[in-house]
């Protein structure tokens, strides 16, 4: 009776190792795409967006010198924009608003919180 090599089920193995890691990516970007296609065939929400500052302080005393935004409008800017692209990372996202990466350290969990927007491995889409 022949004896079966080892070395053989070994080799399989890593065959089976190596192309399941050149997959993986793939793999990925599929579940990335099926969430997006999910979003993009829901129904789309059709409400004027209204959201509240992510801090709690009273507004800022009132700077003639300087022109600020309203309270909440980078909140409503980054809704507005993962609506029309979702799936962007925070890197992506701070740079089509031209704002610091770090301040979306902050703002999208706050908007997490606040039901507006969710994240998936890096990615941030609206709800």
């Amino acid at each position: 009776m022949p004896s079966v090599d080892g070395d053989i089920y070994d080799r399989i193995a890593a065959d089976l190792r190596e192309q399941m890691a050149k997959l993986e990516p793939a793999v990925r970007e599929y579940e990335r795409l099926r969430t997006l296609l999910e979003m993009v065939a829901a129904e789309p929400d059709l409400q004027p967006l209204q959201i509240d500052a992510h801090g709690s302080a009273p507004p800022p005393a009132t700077n003639a010198l300087r022109l600020r935004e309203p309270r909440g409008y980078r909140a409503a800017q980054v809704v507005k924009l993962l609506r029309s692209e979702p799936g962007l990372t925070r890197i992506e996202v701070a740079e089509r608003l031209g704002i610091r990466v770090g301040y979306l350290y902050q703002l999208l969990p706050d908007l997490r919180e606040k039901g507006l927007v969710r994240e998936r491995d890096g990615a941030w889409f609206p709800v």
